[in-house]
């Protein structure tokens, strides 16, 4: 879906500067034929993309992407609740991520002393994943969704000392909605939790 979006975005780029190009006849430039829309996902499609490539013919359903009111809220309020996620809004973005991100990059160039932040990535990025069952009895990532759910904001208060109650209690009731979060706080139910794992499928030709 992200290889789409960029094509939705080019295609955007491409429209805009269409004026540029009619100045230049004898530019290599091509208009795409216009295609109809997908009859089962409503996807703007180009002239030569095969009829399922977005939605495998109605098969792959998407959850809906409208952001929440109340996140909304906290994204564009201009009150001191939302002037302090914004400000740390890193640091509420991986107090409830699933995943840890781990890479080879360029300590130097991330330093924010001098110039431009950069963040100059080698080789390949991974996402880790926690077992189920923390071992040392403090959960993180993932397993803050399902292990010990009457003192989950109380865990995840201890991940930070820069994260507000109300603003961790907000986004947590945000996220009940959500259909991965719904998932992971099925897992409470579960017995022998240790015994069990979850793994990404990391092959990208399986799934666009």
């Amino acid at each position: 879906m992200v290889y789409r979006c960029w094509l939705i975005l080019v295609f955007f780029i491409v429209g805009s500067t269409s004026n540029v190009f009619d100045q230049h006849p004898q530019s290599n430039y091509v208009s795409l034929k216009k295609v109809p829309n997908c009859k089962f996902c409503s996807a703007k499609r180009f002239q030569y993309e095969p009829p399922g490539f977005c939605c495998a013919n109605g098969t792959v359903k998407l959850t809906s992407h409208k952001m929440p009111i109340k996140l909304q809220n906290l994204y564009f309020g201009e009150d001191e609740e939302s002037l302090h996620f914004r400000t740390y809004i890193m640091t509420y973005n991986n107090l409830f991520a699933f995943t840890s991100l781990g890479t080879k990059y360029d300590k130097k160039l991330a330093k924010r002393d001098c110039g431009v932040y950069t963040f100059k990535v080698q080789g390949q990025m991974y996402h880790f994943i926690n077992d189920l069952y923390p071992q040392n009895g403090k959960p993180k990532n993932l397993q803050l969704y399902f292990y010990d759910n009457k003192n989950e904001l109380a865990y995840r208060m201890a991940c930070s000392n820069k994260v507000h109650e109300l603003v961790v209690k907000k986004l947590m009731d945000i996220l009940s909605n959500n259909s991965y979060s719904i998932f992971l706080r099925s897992l409470v139910n579960i017995s022998n939790l240790e015994d069990f794992r979850i793994a990404l499928r990391c092959d990208s030709s399986l799934d666009q």
